[in-house]
C-alpha cells in the first residue's frame, strides 16, 4: 500500500492536516474517541501560496482524536485549548 506523506498537528486548539508533497489530500474526517464525525471536509482544492495542501478543522474541546485522511490509517493527535 502506498504511504501518504501528510502532517497532523495541532495549533492554538485546532487540528492543522498537511500535505508534504504538495499533492491534494482528498477527504478528510476528524473522530472523537467515541467514534463520533465531529469535523470533515474535502481538501482537495486546499493548496496555500507554499504549494502545501492544508485544511484546518476546528474541533469542540481539548482532547484526543482521530484524523483520517482518504482511506489511509487514522493517525491520533491530542489537541490542547
Amino acid at each position: 500500500m502506498e504511504m501518504l506523506n501528510a502532517r497532523v498537528l495541532q495549533r492554538d486548539g485546532r487540528i492543522v492536516v498537511e500535505s508534504g508533497d504538495g499533492r491534494p489530500l482528498g477527504m478528510v474526517r476528524v473522530f472523537d474517541v467515541t467514534g463520533r464525525c465531529v469535523a470533515m471536509g474535502d481538501a482537495v482544492g486546499c493548496v496555500s501560496t507554499e504549494g502545501v495542501g492544508r485544511v484546518v478543522f476546528d474541533v469542540p474541546t481539548s482532547g484526543t482524536y482521530l484524523v483520517r485522511i482518504g482511506d489511509y490509517q487514522a493517525r491520533k493527535i491530542m489537541v490542547i485549548r
